[in-house]
């Protein structure tokens, strides 16, 4: 009967499950097991008072049983009182050291608490006790890859997946996993093994549109994470990646929409606004843009990047007081920030004592490589340091690279203009005109270039 009773646990039948251990206790009321079985159904099924009074009742029955004291841990656990589970899971281990799963409800126990040296400590006992359950080290690999240590989590998942071939969480895990660790081709083997058991599997599906947008397949990553809402519309994650695809897709107006979904499920996230500000960005919308990265900004006024990218916008907008504020704000918090962007910000801010910073950045990256941008940065910080003839020198590399670029054409113009060569920086210009037309609103407000002011071949580029 104890067999029928732990299969219809298994299923989640635990009404069933409560007829049964009932009949079995009243035949046989020393039989530990069953006795436990029904505590444990009524705690799932949030009967947590009468879970607690069976619970008592036992432990005055057994008074020296491993397994109720575990139990009753397990009760307080599944109700977020972690003090109070933790203490009957070591009273569980005090009547016996070969407790496995005390080990391992411990383990989870102080992974809530965030005590993750613990929380793994735990868990290899648990493992050391009873190495064949391939729960145990499942959960270790999840501890492991939480803390970015991936060839460790990776080996945990191989041990569990081989001790059980066809649990789709481990699969999905150690796929998650070998993205990680850039091994994208054996990432997508687990995953469609996966899937092949659980076409339906969100999780799955989830991680499978997350790798094609790595692979930048946006197309084919929309059309699963449309599988995806479908099956759970109220994860605000999926919207969110929904969003992020679409903007990839530069369809800015249709991430607004999934953004503002994923904000309606969860108004406190900010990956749904730094998403919603780059789709009005893109949109030429900047004064939204910044209204969501205010709203992001006083939940983490420490994010160097969307200082930056505030400052951007303020930029574009022409508020130079408020673009200065904001790049100053990104640099004091730029511990995360990528050279390049603290570039720009220097180089945006103008002054000589910043170009500096900026030229020290840029000689750095130009020993790893030289590169057309780099190329076009270094001269317009020599420009700002007013050192033309320098400046003309890097810019003529850059061409050499890269001939029709035209944001270098245009930096040659200022260059020679700054260095009072019209007639060059004239031909220069139209070059840049001829490769990208926006330029020809540019050179009418571009204070490098007033010496051209009453030169009839530059009004005749403004036409």
């Amino acid at each position: 009967m104890y067999e029928e009773a732990y299969d219809e646990y298994r299923k989640n039948n635990y009404t069933k499950v409560q007829k049964i251990v009932t009949d079995i206790i009243k035949k046989d009321p020393n039989f530990e097991k069953a006795y436990s079985l029904k505590i444990l159904t009524l705690s799932i099924l949030k009967k947590n008072e009468e879970a607690h009074i069976e619970c008592n009742k036992a432990l005055k029955k057994f008074k020296k049983s491993n397994r109720f004291n575990r139990v009753k841990g397990v009760i307080y656990f599944q109700s977020n009182n972690n003090k109070l589970a933790e203490k009957y899971f070591k009273r569980a281990i005090v009547f016996n050291k070969k407790d496995d799963l005390s080990y391992y409800y411990l383990s989870l126990t102080n992974e809530r608490k965030n005590n993750m040296k613990n929380a793994q400590k735990y868990m290899k006992k648990a493992i050391s006790l009873f190495p064949k359950d391939p729960l145990f080290h499942s959960n270790l690999g999840r501890m492991l890859l939480k803390e970015n240590k991936v060839d460790e989590s990776i080996i945990s998942f191989k041990q569990a997946i081989k001790l059980d071939q066809k649990n789709s969480i481990v699969l999905n895990l150690m796929s998650i996993a070998l993205e990680l660790k850039g091994e994208t081709k054996e990432a997508e083997k687990y995953l469609e093994k996966m899937l092949k058991m659980e076409p339906k599997n969100e999780e799955g599906l989830f991680s499978k549109a997350s790798m094609l947008y790595q692979l930048k397949k946006y197309t084919e990553a929309l059309k699963i994470l449309e599988k995806v809402i479908k099956i759970n519309p109220q994860d605000s994650d999926f919207w969110i990646k929904k969003g992020e695809v679409l903007n990839a897709l530069k369809k800015y107006n249709e991430a607004i929409i999934c953004f503002n979904e994923a904000l309606r499920l969860n108004q406190n996230n900010l990956r749904a606004l730094i998403g919603k500000s780059k789709s009005y960005t893109e949109l030429n919308c900047l004064r939204e843009s910044n209204n969501n990265l205010n709203k992001y900004i006083k939940k983490n006024s420490k994010d160097g990047i969307v200082w930056m990218m505030k400052a951007i916008n303020h930029a574009f907008l022409k508020e130079v007081r408020e673009a200065e504020h904001c790049f100053r704000n990104g640099l004091k918090h730029s511990a995360y920030l990528p050279n390049q962007t603290i570039i720009m910000a220097n180089l945006i801010l103008g002054k000589k004592e910043n170009a500096k910073k900026a030229l020290v950045l840029i000689n750095k990256d130009l020993k790893t490589k030289i590169t057309p941008k780099s190329l076009i940065d270094k001269g317009d910080a020599l420009l700002i340091l007013k050192k033309p003839k320098e400046a003309i020198t890097v810019i003529k590399q850059a061409i050499e690279i890269k001939f029709d670029e035209a944001n270098s054409w245009y930096t040659l113009g200022e260059a020679y203009a700054i260095e009072g060569n019209q007639e060059k920086s004239i031909n220069a210009l139209k070059i840049a005109i001829s490769l990208n037309p926006k330029y020809k609103k540019e050179i009418q407000k571009d204070t490098n270039l007033k010496i051209l002011k009453n030169n009839k071949k530059f009004k005749l580029l403004q036409k």
